[in-house]
């Protein structure tokens, strides 16, 4: 029983539209992850936000799983990047998972404004929103709290050099970016095809 590992996962929240940091979402980072990080420094409503949703559900879990562990990994991350001061949340994928015992590639649905799939790289800066879960895990090494990935769903297109390709408007009925269908680099594999999960919505 000491040996068992315990995994409880919350439901899917989405963020509203935030800069991409670092984005890792057409292939995974260096450490085989797909990701994307987020600034919570200069915006205190997010971390806040994000605090109260992992602080509810992790009580949640405890109570479910009839645990009083509390998590040894921090939420946010700090640090400094070229002399400046950050603060950042990063949600991250596993390349794989586990289905009846099997392990199966996986990637994070990338969809643009109007919810078709993005076929182009998405490059730091880009305006999106993250649609997210938390996930408690209980080891016999110790517990751990985690936002996980889900999908991205990108309102403004940056490029390599900074330019946007769309205007300043919101998803919803406005307009967005509208993915061209192109990859921008020939040998960039392409973001997942597949509709986005019924368990959230942008």
């Amino acid at each position: 029983m000491a040996n068992r590992i315990l995994v409880k996962r919350s439901k899917v929240f989405v963020t509203d539209n935030v800069r991409a940091v670092f984005p890792h979402l057409a292939e995974t980072d260096r450490f085989g992850k797909y990701s994307i990080d987020v600034d919570v420094l200069n915006d205190p409503a997010l971390r806040q936000t994000i605090d109260e949703q992992a602080a509810g559900f992790l009580a949640q879990a405890q109570q479910e799983l009839g645990v009083s562990d509390q998590p040894t990994n921090a939420l946010f991350r700090q640090g400094e990047y070229k002399d400046e001061a950050f603060e950042r949340v990063s949600f991250k994928m596993n390349a794989t998972r586990k289905v009846k015992g099997t392990e199966v590639e996986q990637a994070p649905v990338v969809v643009d404004a109007k919810k078709a799939p993005v076929t182009e790289l998405v490059y730091g800066g880009s305006l999106v929103k993250v649609a997210y879960f938390f996930q408690f895990t209980k080891t016999p090494n110790g517990c751990f709290l985690s936002p996980k990935l889900k999908a991205v769903q990108v309102i403004e297109h940056v490029g390599p050099g900074g330019d946007t390709t769309t205007d300043t408007s919101f998803f919803g009925e406005e307009e967005g970016f509208e993915s061209s269908g192109a990859p921008v680099e020939p040998t960039a594999p392409p973001a997942p095809t597949a509709a986005p999960s019924q368990d959230f919505d942008f």
